[in-house]
């Protein structure tokens, strides 16, 4: 038999990445001979059952130490491999007719045929190969379980190998089934003696297991990656027509070729693994093989045992399978008799990911998640922790480290989608170290090599911003998905360690400096925008756990901050030149990619503003190469685990999301490097750049999290009552009432009521705007009697008492606010003589007032809102009926520039930003029709308009829903008030809806925190109706009453001077 060398092991992503250029690791591993014809050429192959041929196939993939590929396309002809590229090989020969054919791996005789690959599949946990010879067809399938929802069949170490025989010519054969596994399952050092045994093992399925342990076993440690210690199990059914054997690979196997094995063992051991290459054999005669019948199954599991598992500060701590079962045997014959539960539980779960992958991402999405799922899980092992069920993940190939804070973030998608209860599990040591072992005020980056938690061992630096934010990220995406009981208690039980690295993030997120961070492979990056991106998102993740255990004051003070700094972020992310982020504050000209919004989507925390996420979004499209979008700037190669994010974090552009899985799928598809699935790949020419079998891979899974649902942070603009969310989340209004009493009214928790109001000020006429500051404080703006314009605002984020102030004066219409890109509060109104003022803070969050004119001859109410790069824009209408439109020349200054760009308008503006960051308006006409136009480009002067059907009598409120389709509400002239949607994001055609009848006043909206559009408008009795629909992005609506306005048409006509 003749193996390659033992290779080296890969390189550590924390020293020699950083140098670029590796050349051998960027191939993964180089093989000779015949291996290098069947695995590492480029070559046109036909692709799997289900349109992906996979950069090398799951075979046995379960745990860190079973991990064992396919690197070529044809199962047998070359040998498979740990993830390393060392052989772990597996040898099939069938024997039909008394002729043999090779079916796995490659043995070397002469007089043995190669069986034919006449068909491959892959599923969520199969890997299914049909070989063909001599009139028969064996179908191989290899069943790594995952099942994410049951620690116990989670925990066991084993997968299944399953081959049936059928006849495919029409006649009948003898037929006989021969596989093996060599020693080299059992260590990794070649030179290393090992021993072998057989066991009898008792159950409803009768075992004989054949196994292999080193001789000299070196609890918790490894070689080349591959445990020092534990036992290979490789058992099959014992029953008739059954032979077994362990000895020299060529003795054995000639030996199955030519009948039945010897059913005994070699007496020369222990012995070096490469000395006669010790193997395991099983030889089972399935009969007569008849057309139309297959053959009995012969069913075989391989797993490799192991206690202890790992040590955690000091303590060895044993697998989680040892708390099902008394021994090794006893779970190995009951995950045998699990074989129908277990197959019917894996085509569940496939089903599932293949429905739900199919419906966000498409067909090539799905394959993606399908063959990322093994990979994924894999890296983690279960294990009886502290009183609970612990996890420890292994970051395979780019180091050593044990539960890699900055690989667990990447891959915990497909756990908070399959089973969040083990997110948890891995969650829970690395938070109990920073409580007992760990002395830093941020949190840890690992906590030791595995599989040895001794404390963290990453010398490269810490990462301070990094790691705090993602563990306060992953352990905020628990509430909601785990039973709450269970949530509060976890949350209040660790409250005090996250909320240390809450505060460490109020310090240092907004500038993280110098700091290390995920991506230490690229080089430093001082000022990083992403990362500080992150920073932020780790403070809103506070807030949602301060809320899960009632800290009422310190859900308020984080998001607030959150607030604020995500708004001084944009200002200063924004590239001046281009319409991008930069890669670092103070690097204009520079971009990257921006995952860390993924945090913001899946938390539903509403930070990134929307024009930013419009922004990012068409600059990737821009950016785009052969095979995906570049990581940032500086290289051509991407990280697809990121990229997914980002398909997460845009996932109501289906232009960008369709991008990412296409390029994505086409890497994975043809790629030259025959290793495991990696994640770092070279955009150009699709070779891998060095990582692969990781665990971060889980992140293909992130689209699948966030339910399509928009965070609700879109701007709108309407003449309605004055909606907007405070800052933690919960709607509110502010209106006028008949009587001239400015009502402020609120829900007593987040998208739900029951609602509360208060009255504000007395006095006051018109439409009131109502926004948050940047500071997080509700504010509002509205005009007196007299003409006076008042501003209002929370003396603290999300709570009273209200303070306001007169800003202006001589104002005629309803005012129009806004954040502009600073962060200073703006506003617009019209004034008595026609001129449209504008006004803005002179530093974000407090006055005092600058103002200026902008256009004279105007009249009505203005809309307002920053277009895509950040500029402030303003919609008002003519004396004469054109609708001006008005832009800044720059982001946060002037000049303005004025143009018209619709003509025989009658009615108040409403604009908004659609999802590929264009602008919109609605403005009923003269003749009562409601007019849409829309910018050609986002960020253009040109303009496409149309006429939509209905007939309007009031004017109109234009958002996004939560798949970010166009809405606008208005009031049909028989009073009824009508919902039009675009059929597809950013295009029509239009959808009209009934929602409520007898209406009086002009409607508002507004996407609420769980995705589901909501309205007010006053009723003809006076009431403020309120409506929502009953899920997000449904036709179905309830509505409520929220208290009476006063007398209906009591306040001045809208669209009036």
């Amino acid at each position: 038999m003749s193996h390659e060398p033992v290779w080296s092991p890969l390189p550590n992503r924390r020293s020699v990445l950083r140098g670029m250029g590796v050349a051998a690791l960027a191939a993964g591993f180089v093989p000779t001979g015949a291996d290098a014809q069947a695995g590492s050429a480029v070559r046109p192959v036909p692709p799997d059952a289900v349109g992906l041929r996979p950069p090398a196939t799951p075979l046995v993939v379960r745990a860190p130490y079973l991990n064992t590929w396919l690197t070529g396309d044809d199962l047998a002809g070359s040998w498979s491999r740990f993830w390393t590229g060392a052989v772990t090989a597996l040898c099939g020969i069938a024997v039909v007719d008394g002729e043999s054919f090779v079916f796995a791996g490659q043995p070397g005789f002469a007089e043995a045929k190669r069986m034919r690959q006449a068909d491959f599949s892959l599923t969520s946990t199969e890997s299914i190969f049909t070989m063909e010879g001599a009139g028969v067809a064996l179908t191989v399938t290899f069943l790594s379980p995952v099942d994410l929802e049951d620690f116990r069949r989670q925990s066991v170490p084993a997968s299944y190998v399953v081959v049936t025989a059928r006849s495919v010519d029409g006649r009948a054969h003898q037929v006989s089934v021969y596989l093996d596994i060599s020693a080299e399952w059992a260590h990794g050092d070649q030179s290393s003696p090992v021993g072998w045994a057989r066991h009898d093992l008792a159950g409803a399925n009768p075992l004989t297991a054949l196994t292999f342990t080193p001789a000299s076993p070196e609890p918790l440690t490894e070689r080349h990656d591959q445990a020092s210690w534990g036992t290979v199990v490789w058992a099959a059914d014992a029953r008739p027509g059954l032979t077994w054997q362990i000895g020299a690979d060529t003795v054995v196997r000639r030996q199955g070729m030519t009948g039945g094995l010897a059913n005994q063992v070699d007496a020369r051991m222990p012995r070096a693994i490469n000395d006669a290459w010790p193997v395991a054999g099983f030889r089972q005669d399935l009969g007569v093989v008849r057309p139309h019948e297959p053959s009995q199954e012969l069913v075989l599991l391989l797993g490799h045992v192991r206690t202890p598992a790992v040590r955690y500060q000091g303590a060895d701590l044993p697998p989680l399978w040892s708390a099902y079962w008394g021994d090794w045997p006893e779970m190995l014959a009951w995950f045998r008799a699990d074989l129908p539960a277990a197959r019917r539980r894996c085509a569940s779960l496939d089903e599932r990911i293949v429905a739900e992958a199919t419906a966000v991402g498409g067909p090539a999405y799905a394959r993606l998640c399908r063959l990322a799922l093994r990979q994924a899980v894999a890296g983690a092992e279960l294990v009886r922790g502290d009183g609970a069920v612990w996890a420890f993940q292994k970051e395979i190939s780019s180091g050593a480290f044990m539960s890699t804070v900055d690989v667990l973030y990447p891959a915990a998608p497909v756990y908070l989608h399959l089973g969040p209860a083990h997110l948890k599990a891995l969650l829970l040591p690395v938070i109990d170290y920073a409580r007992t072992g760990w002395t830093k005020p941020y949190a840890p980056h690992d906590l030791g090599l595995y599989p040895r938690a001794d404390g963290q061992a990453y010398g490269s630096g810490d990462m301070p911003v990094e790691e705090s934010a993602n563990l306060l990220v992953m352990a905020a995406a628990l509430v909601g998905r785990l039973p709450d009981e269970e949530i509060r208690r976890f949350v209040t039980r660790e409250y005090p360690v996250f909320r240390q690295w809450a505060e460490y993030l109020v310090d240092h997120a907004l500038d993280p400096g110098l700091q290390n961070h995920t991506d230490d492979f690229t080089g430093p990056i001082a000022h990083s925008v992403n990362l500080a991106l992150k920073g932020i998102t780790g403070l809103g993740a506070m807030s949602r756990l301060a809320a899960a255990v009632g800290e009422e004051a310190d859900e308020l003070r984080y998001r607030a901050t959150a607030f604020r700094y995500i708004t001084l972020w944009a200002d200063r992310a924004r590239d001046d030149a281009e319409d991008h982020l930069k890669l670092a504050y103070d690097r204009p000209g520079t971009w990257s990619l921006k995952y860390n919004a993924y945090a913001d989507r899946l938390l539903r925390l509403g930070l990134v503003p929307h024009r930013v996420a419009a922004q990012e979004a068409n600059w990737y499209l821009r950016s785009a190469a052969r095979y995906g979008i570049p990581l940032d700037v500086r290289h051509h190669y991407t990280k697809n685990d990121w990229e997914l994010w980002c398909a997460a974090w845009l996932v109501d552009r289906q232009d960008v999301r369709q991008l990412i899985v296409e390029r994505v799928h086409d890497y994975a598809h043809q790629t030259p490097s025959r290793v495991p699935l990696s994640d770092w790949h070279d955009t150009d020419s699709a070779v891998n750049k060095g990582f692969q079998a990781r665990p971060v891979v889980g992140g293909f899974f992130a689209p699948l999290t966030v339910d399509n649902q928009r965070t609700p942070s879109a701007p709108t603009t309407g003449h309605g009552p004055a909606v907007a969310q405070d800052v933690v989340g919960k709607l509110t209004f502010v209106t006028t009432t008949s009587s001239g009493r400015l009502v402020h009214g609120w829900q007593s928790r987040p998208g739900q009521g029951p609602w509360e109001r208060a009255e504000l000020i007395d006095g006051v006429v018109g439409d009131a705007s109502s926004l948050l500051d940047v500071n997080g404080k509700l504010t509002y703006f509205v005009r007196t009697r007299s003409g006076e314009l008042v501003w209002g605002w929370q003396e603290s984020p999300g709570r009273g008492p209200w303070r306001s102030e007169i800003i202006a004066r001589d104002i005629a219409g309803s005012p129009a606010a806004a954040l502009d890109i600073a962060g200073k509060l703006t506003v617009v109104a019209t004034t008595v003589s026609g001129r449209l003022a504008h006004g803005w803070q002179s530093r974000p969050g407090e006055g005092p007032w600058e103002w200026t004119e902008l256009v004279d001859g105007v009249v009505g109410d203005a809309a307002s809102l920053l277009d895509v790069n950040g500029k402030l824009t303003c919609f008002v209408r003519s004396r004469d009926g054109d609708l001006v439109w008005g832009w800044q020349e720059s982001p946060g200054r002037g000049p303005w520039r004025f143009e018209a760009i619709a003509r025989d308008v009658a009615g108040i503006p409403s604009a908004a930003l659609d999802v590929s960051g264009k602008l919109t308006y609605f403005v009923r006409t003269r003749d009562d029709h409601l007019l849409h136009g829309w910018q050609t480009n986002p960020g253009r002067t040109t303009w496409d308009s149309a006429r939509l059907t209905p007939m309007a009598h009031g004017d109109p409120a234009s958002t996004l829903d939560s798949s970010g389709h166009l809405v606008v509400l208005t009031r049909h002239r028989n009073d009824e008030l009508l919902c039009g949607r675009q059929e597809r994001p950013g295009q029509g055609p239009w959808r009209f809806a009934v929602l409520a009848t007898n209406v009086d006043g002009n409607p508002a909206a507004i996407t609420d925190p769980g995705g589901k559009l909501t309205f007010f408008v006053r009723a003809k009795d006076g009431h403020l109706l309120h409506g929502w629909q009953t899920s997000a992005g449904g036709d179905r609506w309830d509505t409520t009453t929220l208290g009476s306005l006063g007398a209906p048409n009591s306040h001045p006509a809208r669209g009036t001077s």
